[in-house]
């Protein structure tokens, strides 16, 4: 599958340049160049998980295995002391980091200094900006607030109706509602520069919703509909059973969410980053564009990648109680050691930057496309 889509396309023409596609690496070739030459710049992003914890039992979760209570690698804290994570986001900021994401390891609208963040963020400026990924089910009036400061909020929904969403992810029955409530109280409030994405993670339980999923979102207003397979290789909760996928079925599905879209609305419906039956896919000999971001976690700890977060192995040291400590380690001997060691098919599942890696080994190492003539 081509990153600009094939002939069931991922993305129509107006949104080929968004946020989902892959060709977007290439706005990183100075990082490109000087990984390759073993020297790591400052992370373009910063991927912050304020809180390890989560109110829902969704089992295809990506932080499945270390959320507290049901795994836990957390072992320090499942969230980020008090006033902690605004100290890491001032030093991350004065290092020369441009984007933040808030999520990832659990829920991050449980660290109560979320909506403090977004605020000093956009207020710092210089290009600055903020984006949040949640299940939408607790967002108090300052966060309400602060949230159309965002880029982006990404809402992990993953259902159609309130008996779906209690099978397959926990909670009471009224939480569907909830989060549909606070995702059009959202919406009310924005002025056209936050794009509200409600996401759709399919699973074999879920995927005859897709079409009526992508219906409701339409309906209460988002701007975007993103759905995509779930990463389940090596995913502790499937207990070692093999997931198969209905994928003709899906991708008639996607299709006809794809007729759904106007100038108000899109659809992203991404699986360029799978292989053949939506399986993991990692064309690569070694990890390169892992130091595009930052992960920080609610331990503690920063990883070298958020494929790997809680990984003893991966562990590159602390940003707590000092953030400055992180420049002690970044793209120093050990960093570099470690990603030259990875080994993407035995010890990646699924790389989220695996077309990344793919660009850096053809256009950088191998120069495949004559990068000196435009």
């Amino acid at each position: 599958m081509s990153i600009l889509g094939g002939a069931l396309k991922e993305w129509s023409d107006r949104n080929r340049y968004s946020s989902f596609n892959s060709a977007k690496g290439f706005c990183y070739s100075l990082h490109y160049l000087a990984i390759a030459r073993d020297r790591l710049l400052v992370p373009v992003e910063a991927s912050i998980d304020p809180a390890g914890t989560c109110q829902l039992d969704c089992q295809w979760c990506g932080s499945y295995s270390f959320l507290s209570p049901r795994g836990s690698r957390y072992e320090k804290a499942h969230r980020m002391p008090s006033g902690h994570l605004l100290r890491l986001t001032d030093f991350l900021l004065s290092w020369g980091v441009v984007g933040f994401c808030l999520g990832g390891g659990g829920e991050p609208s449980l660290n109560p200094d979320c909506a403090a963040t977004i605020h000093r963020i956009r207020e710092y400026g210089q290009g600055r900006e903020v984006a949040m990924i949640s299940n939408g089910i607790y967002w108090g009036k300052d966060l309400i607030e602060a949230l159309p400061l965002c880029r982006f909020v990404g809402i992990s929904v993953d259902a159609a109706s309130s008996l779906e969403y209690q099978r397959i992810k926990g909670g009471s029955r009224n939480v569907f509602y909830r989060v549909l409530d606070n995702i059009s109280n959202l919406v009310s409030r924005l002025d056209g520069y936050c794009d509200v994405s409600f996401k759709f993670l399919v699973v074999p339980e879920n995927t005859r919703s897709i079409l009526d999923a992508c219906i409701l979102a339409k309906k209460i207003g988002v701007r975007e509909f993103h759905a995509r397979p779930a990463k389940v290789e090596r995913k502790e909760a499937f207990f070692g059973r093999e997931t198969v996928f209905n994928v003709p079925l899906i991708k008639d599905l996607f299709a006809a969410c794809h007729d759904l879209e106007d100038e108000k609305f899109r659809v992203i419906t991404s699986w360029h980053k799978f292989g053949e039956n939506f399986k993991a896919k990692n064309d690569f000999s070694r990890c390169w564009a892992s130091p595009l971001q930052i992960q920080t976690c609610a331990d503690g700890g920063v990883y070298v990648c958020q494929d790997q977060r809680l990984e003893p192995r991966f562990l590159l040291g602390s940003h707590y109680p000092d953030p400055e400590n992180i420049l002690n380690f970044w793209g120093k001997e050990e960093h570099l050691r470690l990603l030259k060691e990875t080994r993407p098919k035995e010890d990646c599942c699924h790389c989220t930057y695996g077309l990344y890696n793919e660009q850096v080994e053809a256009t950088v190492v191998r120069d495949n496309m004559c990068i000196a003539f435009p």
